[in-house]
């Protein structure tokens, strides 16, 4: 199943990951799922399942990890109600970008990173490129690094 995905022209300059040109495999990748303006006002529907959460009191958002059948993403939102508990099932609606290598570290956040495979490039501009790819399988388990919420 491939996805829109935007990645910001730097994240290409800083070598973080390769061109993404169709037929390209991303090594690793990290998505978020937002609210991103697109020329063409797109944005998706996903399914999937909370497998960690965390509230950030200092900036008012809650962040979570939510899993489809096939990737998984990072989410923030304004928290204003009640933050997801692992194992709960959402729809979220949004579009995806791609999540800069430093902000695991910095952030706190899990590192959910995954080999993408480009299956078409849709748009190139100043600001980046807006792609469509899908997950590669794990060739075996690969785990994830998910730390404890607080």
């Amino acid at each position: 199943m491939s996805v829109r995905i935007h990645i910001p022209d730097d994240v290409v300059i800083d070598d973080e990951i390769p061109e993404p040109l169709p037929g390209v495999d991303i090594p690793l990748m990290a998505v978020r799922l937002g609210w991103m303006w697109t020329a063409d006002g797109s944005d998706e529907s996903y399914d999937g399942v909370v497998e960690w959460s965390r509230a950030d009191d200092l900036n008012q958002l809650v962040e979570t990890v939510f899993a489809t059948s096939t990737f998984k993403a990072l989410t923030q939102d304004a928290a204003d109600g009640r933050l997801p508990e692992v194992g709960d099932r959402i729809t979220l609606r949004g579009t995806l970008s791609c999540v800069r290598s430093y902000e695991f570290e910095a952030f706190g956040l899990p590192d959910i990173r995954q080999p993408w495979r480009v299956t078409a490039l849709l748009s190139q501009d100043r600001d980046g490129y807006l792609i469509e790819a899908e997950p590669i399988p794990p060739q075996g388990s690969r785990a994830h690094n998910l730390p404890t919420p607080v």
